[in-house]
């Protein structure tokens, strides 16, 4: 067994496991915490609050679902793509359960949200970074 594969699948289900545990704290408590807020809103939407109805959710989810795929079969496995795939997975485990995503942290913004949103958006922002540094590294080498 290849334990250095292994690894990433770890670190997926740990990330995921500590979403679905803050949101059972979190989720059914309502305080403050300095300007944080933390209180229970149910999320049928999409990250952070956005929903623009169920056939355009359902696009988007499967927009991006193909868009991972294409990106594993294209790319190697990275640190951006394991917090969108814990997130991703987080956040679908709720769907699956309760009909609905827990979001619970409300940082006054105008939207609440929860670790795992936090995972993929961290995620998405180290995918652009790591793409941006590769193609700066492949420029080098060209000229």
């Amino acid at each position: 067994m290849n334990y250095k594969s292994l690894r990433p699948t770890l670190y997926i289900l740990g990330l995921t496991a500590l979403d679905q545990i803050t949101k059972a704290f979190f989720a059914h408590r309502d305080f403050f915490l300095g300007f944080m807020k933390f209180h229970l809103v149910k999320n049928y939407g999409l990250s952070f609050g956005a929903n623009f109805g169920i056939v355009v959710n359902t696009i988007i989810i499967l927009t991006a679902v193909t868009a991972l795929i294409w990106y594993i079969g294209k790319f190697k496995f990275n640190s951006g793509f394991l917090l969108i795939s814990a997130g991703a997975i987080a956040n679908l485990l709720d769907r699956l359960q309760l009909g609905y995503v827990r979001d619970f942290w409300d940082i006054g913004l105008g939207f609440t949200f929860n670790l795992a949103d936090l995972y993929i958006i961290i995620g998405l922002l180290l995918l652009v970074l790591i793409h941006d540094e590769q193609r700066s590294i492949d420029k080098q080498f060209v000229e």
